[in-house]
């Protein structure tokens, strides 16, 4: 009786753990196919594309002394990617939309001034903003920077409200 109930246990602790590991490979899964990074990994060497990472000791090496702000963002941030497609490429653009699961990035701004749309998706993990992506589209081209750390929404606003539109005036969030 002994030998059975010990068995017992083990079937159990295996089921469990079996159990366990399929749902984090699932969420994790269903996450990493629905963000930027694999976006970027599957779409880098496309053709006419130029995509790469800006290491942040030379992110931090081009900010002026004089912006505090920029200064403070940057240590938050962990890492920026640069996806620039060199010709206006709206398949590869609707593949980036259609690939952000709306339930993983929210939008926190869109700009549209004459042929150019600015984007600005934030993705939340835990009550913190992880990722701040920012998306133009022009006629002429395409970019997606996406900057990843541990950001508040105030500074995802500060970031918003620092890019430059003509004819827009001061944009309030």
């Amino acid at each position: 009786m002994n030998n059975f109930n010990i068995k017992t246990k083990k079937m159990r602790i295996l089921l469990i753990s079996l159990l366990l590991t399929s749902f984090v490979a699932c969420g994790n899964s269903q996450e990493n196919n629905n963000d930027f990074t694999e976006f970027y990994k599957a779409n880098k060497n496309t053709e006419g594309v130029v995509a790469f990472e800006l290491p942040m000791f030379l992110a931090k090496m081009v900010i002026d002394k004089d912006e505090e702000e920029l200064k403070e963002f940057m240590k938050k941030t962990d890492d920026i990617r640069f996806f620039i497609s060199d010709k206006s490429n709206t398949t590869l653009y609707r593949k980036l939309e259609n690939h952000l699961s709306p339930n993983v990035y929210n939008d926190l701004m869109i700009i549209k001034e004459g042929g150019s749309t600015v984007t600005f998706k934030i993705r939340e993990n835990k009550n913190k903003i992880r990722e701040i992506l920012l998306t133009v589209v022009e006629d002429s081209s395409f970019v997606a920077i996406s900057f990843t750390g541990e950001f508040t929404i105030e500074d995802a606003k500060k970031m918003a409200k620092s890019v430059k539109t003509d004819g827009l005036g001061d944009i309030s969030l």
